[in-house]
């Protein structure tokens, strides 16, 4: 019989934490599932970790080492359900992570694409906190293309949508997940459960790091063409201004000051009495301290008021 859930999990090296990702999910309280793993030419003791388990649920597929785009693409062409739930080996499934998610994917048959908050923990297995995001399909498609607001470990999606916009693209590499959200947001709707589903490890080592230097520069790559090719399908001055507020950010965010001093300061041009804009302008000039502190000041509260403009402070 076709499994109701495929959960996908591409694995590379992950040997000393595999054995509690696998335990995890087979423990889950929904069990009509496969557990779909494809090892992407690991040189540690995954193979065994992986032949520890007799469990009927596992597919496993061990391969040459393509990297992960190339074996999220092959996981999805070699899923049994149409249902995909996403999950690293390095992480922890809550008990009630499929059980949950699913009720709410067959309840609303709108929603093609699920996320959840999760438990932030390190090496060790210790709690550092947990992360939450927006709700609604509205909240989550607001914060595109700024960060990430379905993290791709905690997702649950229906394949047909992928498969039908071409999969994850290895230009992207690092945020092939934003890239794939970024392409359904015209075609299907989002969601997130507030409740943390997921134990989910982030590791700061220097191949990290270097990553996440890396992940920016694609972020923002990203970012400038989501935007170019929406600002392209609109000619309401509105929505264009509310596009290039949203890549003043971006640039801002990931790094690229300069480009950023400069949109702001052709929006300001637009918009004086803006505040997000005097201060994102004033930071990209002066510094983030100084914003701060002008962020606080009598004067900016004062001239707030006076212009009776509703300021959001806006958290990236």
């Amino acid at each position: 019989m076709t499994p109701a859930i495929t959960v996908l999990m591409p694995i590379y090296n992950c040997a000393p934490y595999l054995e509690e990702a696998i335990r995890s999910t087979l423990r889950q309280s929904f069990k009509d599932f496969e557990l779909l793993l494809i090892d992407d030419g690991s040189t540690d003791d995954t193979d065994k970790i992986v032949h520890t388990f007799n469990d009927a649920r596992i597919n496993f597929h061990r391969r040459s080492h393509y990297g992960l785009v190339s074996q999220l693409n092959y996981g999805l062409r070699e899923a049994k359900s149409d249902i995909i739930a996403r999950m690293d080996g390095d992480d922890v499934m809550m008990p009630e992570r499929l059980q949950i998610q699913m009720q709410f994917m067959t309840s609303h048959s709108s929603i093609g694409v699920l996320g959840s908050s999760y438990v932030s923990i390190n090496d060790e297995g210790e709690h550092k906190g947990v992360r939450q995001f927006p709700l609604s399909d509205k909240e989550i498609k607001d914060a595109f293309p700024l960060y990430n607001p379905i993290q791709h470990p905690c997702s649950m999606f229906r394949r047909f949508l992928i498969l039908n916009t071409g999969g994850y693209r290895e230009k992207y590499y690092l945020v092939e997940d934003l890239d794939l959200w970024l392409r359904l947001s015209n075609q299907t709707e989002f969601a997130n459960i507030d409740e943390p589903l997921l134990l989910k490890r982030e590791q700061m080592s220097s191949i990290t790091l270097r990553h996440q230097k890396r992940s920016k520069e694609v972020q923002l790559a990203l970012a400038r063409d989501f935007i170019d090719s929406r600002m392209i399908e609109t000619a309401d001055e509105k929505e264009i201004f509310t596009w290039n507020l949203k890549l003043a950010r971006c640039e801002y965010y990931y790094g690229s000051t300069d480009s950023s001093r400069l949109l702001f300061l052709k929006l300001f041009k637009k918009k004086p009495f803006h505040l997000s804009i005097v201060r994102y302008l004033l930071s990209a000039s002066l510094g983030e301290k100084l914003k701060d502190e002008l962020s606080n000041s009598i004067f900016y509260n004062f001239f707030k008021n006076m212009f009776k403009i509703r300021f959001r402070k806006y958290t990236l």
